[in-house]
């Protein structure tokens, strides 16, 4: 039985078909995280912002909103470049690791991002 496989620039064939993506969709997903990050920051700042300086902007019915842009606004500027930075590794945009050598910054936040466990279960 004659079998071939035709093989995509974009496929990587080692028992199983697994798509290894290329560094310019890399680029493209980077670019455009990178322009949410910047989104993100700058209209949620502008809320704020516009929230501070308009007297008639301070209302109770408009806490929830103020409070929702301040959240968004810090979860967005500290998780934002740490999964920017991961992403760019996977499509090794970028090499090295914050830190030091032992990469602990990195691993760190793995840890909070829920990309590794801290306590693995041991087999009974």
């Amino acid at each position: 039985m004659n079998t071939t496989a035709a093989t995509n620039s974009s496929e990587k064939t080692t028992g199983s078909s697994r798509i290894v993506p290329s560094k310019a969709e890399g680029i493209a997903f980077s670019i455009a995280l990178i322009f949410s990050f910047l989104g993100i920051a700058i209209v949620n700042l502008l809320v704020i912002v516009l929230f501070a300086a308009n007297r008639r902007l301070r209302k109770r019915s408009l806490f929830l909103v103020i409070n929702m842009a301040f959240v968004d606004l810090v979860l967005g500027t500290v998780s934002l470049p740490i999964y920017i930075y991961s992403f760019g590794r996977k499509f090794q945009l970028w090499k090295g690791d914050w830190g030091g050598p032992g990469g602990t910054w990195v691993n760190f936040c793995r840890v909070c991002a829920g990309y590794v466990p801290v306590c693995t279960p041991t087999p009974l």
